[in-house]
């Protein structure tokens, strides 16, 4: 198995490496009797799973007009070269010519659907138009400054080709006929969700992942309309999500149906109460950036945008950090938020408007340096300040606020202080009391401000009269010697840890793929951790590597 430079290139346009024949499996495309040379592994076990469904769905192929590996090609970075390119039926689909597949077009994009975008069709380049070509989307790798190659196969193609060995669509080998029918991190959801979540209503979205809906529907003896946006299939799952107690998706809320919504109604047999009126479902407020917005006055221009920022930022994780500090209560919350709503200025700051001078020589607040006054001034939600504190604060969460003061304006990460110095000032037992006038001296000191506290905690106290919130709970810390990844760790297992979190938990997972194991990585372990039923630490230890299908 040899790879060779062509034409001056050691790696084709969709970054393969130029491979020789003997690196090729030229055997059949599954179900047709075609068969043409691809490069082995995943290209192969891609493009033609890919071709078997062109056969199934769009029109028979023709072994005389297919074709994949080439050794010489007139384009010198041509993906034939690296055996990740096929041509289908070239005479029906003559180069350069549009319109080729006429009403076959809307079946052509259903079927790219299918495969997750990880193939991409010569039909949509504007020069040249090419009909026939079908190749790979991602590279396997890029070379590196010696000339080399480094080989690091996009993670799709890697989910995508296991998926197709594993029963995907039934083309290398028999399918579960109860597996969850959409791609790992999927959904079923609004029209206006992010791109994992399926409506129904798409035209490009493949018929197999509307049909998987309405299987669902079926079971449950609802309307089959094989779209989300029903008005009955939100609140069926509505109904199952409140019933076995799960908690609503940041910045969505109930009434998706998940991979875990599946399993309840196909797998566990799950079926909604008898005599149950959809008309008496409503969806409960989670807790998110909504509940954030609902207490927020409003603002508008580059005020409203900073709001924007920050509320985006703190609302997917509200409610996993309120959590794990056994803030689960609406009083609990209602008052937290008054209180960070009222010190942030509604949100729309995390640093102090104030230059910090008048901090400077607080020997009260550690300020014993020269400059510590600006260097240490108000951070946060809840305006972390002084030397002292940042050292405190930073030591709790193992972050080094005092060498890095910056930070703790990250607006996740100033949650968890708000969350922290909460605790530590036991400010919870106010809450219950609902006195107002105790929780504000403990957080400002003083009562200043006391009016516009007041003013947010009643929004607060209304938006959170339907809200559900989970049964208290004792959060255990992970065993020290099972502490296996926590905040601070850097290195290759952490980013392995960040690259399967944003693989396969796209819906919440968006992060920097640096090996360094920060607050927003810390952030997404807590999420993760609470969607799973693990105790809520931030911490990678046994149970939450396996649920990650990770080993180290």
């Amino acid at each position: 198995m040899t790879f060779r430079t062509a034409y001056g290139n050691i790696n084709s346009e969709d970054g393969w490496r130029m491979c020789n024949a003997d690196e090729c499996d030229g055997g059949q495309i599954p179900g047709t009797g075609v068969s043409i040379p691809l490069r082995g592994g995943i290209p192969n076990t891609i493009l033609k799973a890919f071709a078997s469904r062109f056969q199934q769905l769009i029109e028979p192929l023709d072994q005389n007009q297919c074709g994949g590996w080439t050794e010489t090609n007139n384009v010198g970075s041509s993906n034939h070269l690296a055996g990740t390119a096929m041509d289908l039926n070239w005479n029906q689909h003559p180069f350069r010519t549009q319109g080729t597949f006429g009403d076959k077009l809307p079946e052509l994009r259903s079927l790219l659907a299918e495969f997750r975008g990880c193939v991409w069709w010569g039909g949509d380049w504007q020069d040249p138009i090419d009909e026939m070509h079908f190749q790979l989307n991602y590279s396997e790798g890029q070379p590196d400054g010696n000339g080399d190659f480094a080989v690091g196969v996009a993670p799709k193609l890697i989910q995508l080709a296991s998926d197709l060995q594993n029963g995907y669509l039934g083309i290398w080998a028999p399918p579960d006929p109860n597996a969850f029918p959409l791609p790992t991190g999927y959904f079923w959801g609004p029209l206006n969700g992010p791109d994992n979540c399926i409506s129904g209503e798409y035209v490009d979205e493949p018929q197999s992942w509307r049909d998987g809906l309405g299987r669902w529907q079926a079971a449950l003896g609802i309307p089959v309309s094989k779209k989300w946006n029903d008005g009955i299939s939100p609140k069926a799952a509505t109904t199952l999500q409140l019933q076995k107690r799960w908690q609503p998706t940041p910045g969505i809320g109930y009434g998706c149906v998940y991979l875990g919504e599946w399993d309840a109604v196909i797998k566990e047999g799950w079926r909604l109460p008898a005599g149950w009126d959809p008309s008496t479902v409503s969806a409960p407020t989670p807790l998110n950036a909504d509940l954030m917005w609902a207490v927020a006055p409003q603002y508008s221009g580059a005020v409203h945008d900073q709001q924007t920022q920050i509320i985006n930022a703190v609302g997917p994780v509200l409610q996993s950090t309120l959590e794990s500090y056994a803030m689960n209560t609406p009083l609990r919350i209602a008052h937290f938020l008054a209180q960070t709503c009222e010190e942030s200025a509604g949100f729309q700051t995390t640093v102090e408007f104030a230059s910090g001078g008048e901090y400077e020589g607080r020997a009260d607040l550690g300020n014993t340096q020269p400059g510590d006054g600006p260097r240490y001034k108000g951070r946060g939600l809840l305006q972390l300040t002084g030397r002292a504190n940042y050292r405190t604060y930073g030591q709790a969460l193992g972050i080094d606020l005092e060498g890095n003061p910056d930070q703790a304006a990250d607006p996740p990460l100033s949650l968890r202080i708000a969350c922290e110095y909460w605790m530590r000032r036991n400010i919870n037992p106010d809450c219950d009391n609902d006195d107002i006038e105790a929780v504000t001296r403990k957080v400002n000191g003083g009562l200043n401000g006391l009016d516009t506290r007041q003013l947010y905690l009643g929004k607060a106290k209304a938006a959170l009269a339907n809200a559900v919130f989970a049964q208290p709970k004792v959060v255990p810390a992970p065993a020290p010697d099972d502490v296996i990844l926590k905040s601070g760790d850097s290195g290759d297992k952490v980013l392995q840890l960040q690259q399967t979190l944003n693989r396969d938990y796209p819906l919440y997972s968006h992060l920097d793929e640096d090996g360094q194991f920060g607050p927003l990585t810390e952030s997404v372990v807590r999420e993760l951790q609470r969607r799973a039923g693990l105790p809520v630490t931030g911490v990678v230890d046994t149970p939450t590597l396996e649920k990650l299908g990770l080993t180290f």
